[in-house]
Order: C-alpha cells, then sequence, then structure tokens
C-alpha cells in the first residue's frame, strides 16, 4: 500500500519525513481529516491476515512421546509487518503418587508469548507502564482456555472420561491405573513474535484461536513394559494400527470409540490424531483513542504512539453467536456510551469478517 500525498495540509517547506518525526500527531491528524492513514488505510479497515498451516498433512506423530512434547499444531499469522508463529504441544502426563495426593490441576493449559529481541525495544516502549504487556496478554489467554468457555477441557483428562464412560467407571486393570495415575493431557501454547508492526493483543489471541482450530491430538495407547515392569504411554500410528489393538496390555484412550470403528476410521487417512473439540474461538479487536474521540482500528507500531488502546474481547461460540466485553488493558479513558456501542458494532463486523473467510 503506496503511502498517500497530504502536502497541502502541512508546510510544504518541512520535508515530509522530517515533519512526521518532529510532530507526528499533527502528522497523521493532516491524514485522519481525510479519514484514511498515510498508508490509504482507513480508520476503521482492518489488515488483511494471512494464516499458514505449518504442519500441513504432515501430522504423523511419532509413536512414542516426546520429553519435549509433541506438536499438535503450528501456524504462522501475518497481518501487514506483524508475524506470529503460534505452536501448540501436548504432553501425557501420569502422576507418581496416589489420586489422593495429586489432585487435578485448574490449569491444563499454558502460555507463553515471547518477542524477538529485536522487538522488545518497540513494544516495550510503546507500552510504557505497561512493559509487561505481553505477560498480561499470556495471562489472559491462559485464563480463558482453562475456563470451561473455550475448550472442554475434560478430554484432557482421561481418567475423568472413564469414570463417566457407559461402562461406569473403570472395570479392568488398566482402566484402574489410569484412574489411579490420573492420566491427563498438559497443553503449552507458545506465541513467538518474529516481526512487530503493532497490535500484540489481537495478534496474539488471533493466532492461538487458528492453532486451536487446526490441532489434533494424538490416539494414545498404554502399554505394559516387562523391562520396566510398568505401563508407557505410546502414541498409535499407521504401522502400528493393525496390531495395537490385538494385545491385551494395550488400551486405546478415547472416549466412545472401540478399536474396530478406530481402525475403519482412520484406514487409508494422511494422519491418525483427533481434532481437539473448541466450543467457543476467543478474539479481540483493538482501537487507538487518538484525538478529539477518533478511534483507529487495528493501530499499527507507528500509530500505538499515539494515544492509548482499547480493546473488544469476543468470544465466538459454534453457532455464530458472539458475546463481547471490553478489555481495558491500557486504561484508556473518556469512552463515551455511543463511542462504546460504535466500537462494539465495527468489532463485531471485524469478527464475522474473520469467521466467514477460509484460513
Amino acid at each position: 500500500m503506496t503511502e498517500m500525498d497530504a502536502t497541502d495540509s502541512y508546510n510544504s517547506s518541512i520535508p515530509r519525513d522530517v515533519y512526521r518525526q518532529i510532530d507526528p500527531i499533527g502528522f497523521y491528524s493532516d491524514f485522519i481529516r481525510q479519514y484514511v492513514r498515510p498508508n490509504g488505510r482507513k480508520l476503521h479497515e482492518y489488515r488483511e491476515l494471512d494464516v499458514v498451516d505449518l504442519l500441513g498433512e504432515n501430522r504423523n506423530f511419532s509413536s512414542m512421546p516426546k520429553e519435549e512434547g509433541t506438536t499438535i499444531s503450528s501456524v504462522r499469522l501475518a497481518a501487514g509487518e506483524t508475524h506470529v508463529h503460534c505452536v501448540v504441544k501436548a504432553f501425557p502426563i501420569l502422576c507418581d503418587v496416589p489420586a489422593e495426593a495429586c489432585p487435578d490441576s485448574d490449569s491444563l493449559i499454558t502460555v507463553d508469548i515471547e518477542l524477538s529481541k529485536h522487538l522488545q525495544p518497540y513494544v516495550y516502549d510503546v507500552n510504557g507502564v505497561c512493559a509487561n504487556l505481553n505477560y498480561c496478554v499470556s495471562a489472559i489467554i491462559e485464563n480463558v482456555l482453562n475456563s470451561s468457555d473455550v475448550l472442554s477441557v475434560d478430554q484432557l483428562r482421561f481418567h475423568q472420561l472413564l469414570d463417566a464412560g457407559p461402562q461406569g467407571g473403570a472395570n479392568d486393570k488398566i482402566s484402574e491405573y489410569i484412574v489411579k495415575m490420573r492420566l491427563t493431557w498438559k497443553i503449552e501454547i507458545a506465541i513467538h513474535f518474529e516481526e512487530y508492526d503493532g497490535n500484540l493483543v489481537d495478534m496474539a489471541i488471533l493466532a492461538t484461536s487458528f492453532a486451536l482450530q487446526k490441532a489434533h491430538l494424538p490416539i494414545a495407547l498404554l502399554e505394559y513394559s516387562n523391562l520396566r515392569g510398568s505401563y508407557v504411554i505410546r502414541y498409535l500410528d499407521e504401522k502400528t494400527l493393525e496390531q495395537a489393538f490385538n494385545d491385551d496390555c494395550k488400551i486405546c484412550l478415547e472416549e466412545d470409540v472401540c478399536a474396530q470403528q478406530l481402525v475403519e476410521r482412520f484406514k487409508g487417512v494422511d494422519f491418525i490424531g483427533v481434532p481437539l473439540h473448541v466450543k467457543a474461538l476467543p478474539c479481540t479487536v483493538t482501537f487507538l483513542k487518538f484525538q478529539r474521540g477518533t478511534y483507529i482500528l487495528d493501530p499499527s507500531n507507528e500509530e500505538e504512539k499515539l494515544g492509548v488502546n482499547v480493546s473488544f474481547y469476543c468470544l465466538r461460540g459454534s453457532d455464530g453467536s458472539i458475546r463481547t466485553q471490553i478489555l481495558n488493558l491500557m486504561g484508556c479513558q473518556g469512552i463515551t456510551a455511543d463511542d462504546y456501542h460504535c466500537l462494539e458494532q465495527v468489532a463485531l463486523d471485524v469478527i464475522k469478517s474473520i469467521a466467514n473467510k477460509k484460513y
């Protein structure tokens, strides 16, 4: 997008780039009077999103879990010059102590946001007293994902699935072992900002939502190891699909499908895994409050220096319904009721537009 010309609105004797540096608010004001930004983007126009599924069809899991976790989703999101890489990893956990001493954790999902070293000064300078914005946003995403609104967290707790199953609970040695050891999935989400041109909040949450949509959990098997004298976890892969259920010492840890159904289900497919059940997708839509009640949607890094950001948290359900709540992390003041309703409508339009596109 090319830079627009607004030389008629300022002293042309001052070089354009110099004017932009010494009086950025005045420079932007000249364009805002024309309801556009210097690059031609409208004030309430969101940048085009580009989403790349880095795993693609290459989702075949190794038969043995890795200590560093198994990558179940890897997505790169680009919006203008902001580039975000989001990786979702899964860890199967067996508790080593009796069940009564190993209570269920309410935080099965952890989130970390990392800024490339060369980006840190830009983000910290813009946010001032909120220099730890990335930590604040990661905590918000973590709390949201561990709630019952977004993910069905019970799908990560195998022992609860067995207790709630049609058989009325554990009825064999392996099931008893699963319940006793509280076999659970732990999910780690790493969000890495590779390049930054504004709007950390939206881009972090959008990258997470896109990654969750593409996440698949491995089919976990519990196998008795004579060498170790205990059970070990394996993942079902194509090579072991047919014989995986012939040994009485192995069990599929899925909620309601038996071995024969799985064999038919995954016969001839490119990879073996179960989509993560996502009930609703979290998003935020961020505005920058400029002078005289002017709001700029999806601010760039340069624009973030001209005012204070305010976001709308939006939760889009599978039925298309959207719930909104204002998220004022930066302490933006002077938001009137009319402002609120106007911004909320713009936010809803943005979310619907994103939802209607295939990424």
